[in-house]
């Protein structure tokens, strides 16, 4: 097996923003990302602004040691090396208390 380098390390994630005309300016929301809500004069403004208010609660998840929500509006796109093979499995955990749900 090759070894890891950096990026094999990374998953990628795409997030829903919502943008909606508020009078004459915008509004945009992350539903996945509770609070996270962002204003601008132009939808690139907002758009961008939406971008750093991401990275800004994703960076504080990471400090904080917080999982990442689960949200139907959150796609991960894993990094993986050639001739992986990526595969969801479902299975029953018997203890709740070992699983670190709160």
């Amino acid at each position: 097996m090759p070894p890891t380098t950096q990026t094999d390390r990374y998953i990628h994630l795409s997030i829903l923003i919502v943008v909606e005309k508020d009078g004459k300016t915008f509004h945009g929301f992350a539903p996945a990302l509770k609070g996270l809500h962002v204003d601008g004069k132009t939808l690139a403004e907002t758009l961008r602004r939406a971008d750093q208010a991401i990275q800004a609660y994703l960076d504080s998840l990471e400090k904080t040691g917080d999982p990442l929500p689960v949200s139907p509006y959150i796609r991960v796109r894993y990094r993986t090396r050639p001739r992986q093979i990526l595969r969801t499995v479902n299975v029953q955990w018997p203890s709740r208390k070992m699983s670190g749900v709160r």
